[in-house]
């Protein structure tokens, strides 16, 4: 499975998680939508913080912005090294 589905599948995946328990903001006129887009900010640690989880989904916002770290992290790894891989059999 591509790295880009693996992420789309956990962001919506937590989304789900954070619809089902609720978020706190001013104003929601759209739950799913709302889910979804914390679930964005979580996972590319943005944090934004107009939206939040209940005090009970805390740990599991943290998990999701520590999983999206080490997704990040290990995508720079992986293109990082392909250019890498690229330049060495790239003839000058």
């Amino acid at each position: 499975v591509s790295l880009a589905v693996q992420a789309v599948l956990t962001v919506v995946i937590f989304a789900g998680i954070y619809d089902a328990f609720g978020l706190t903001s001013a104003e929601s006129d759209s739950r799913v939508r709302d889910a979804i887009y914390f679930s964005t900010v979580t996972w590319t640690t943005l944090g934004y913080g107009d939206l939040q989880p209940p005090e009970a989904m805390r740990l599991v916002a943290a998990f999701q912005a520590v999983l999206g770290y080490i997704y990040l992290g290990s995508l720079v790894a992986i293109i990082g090294s392909l250019l890498v891989d690229q330049d060495k059999t790239d003839p000058k």
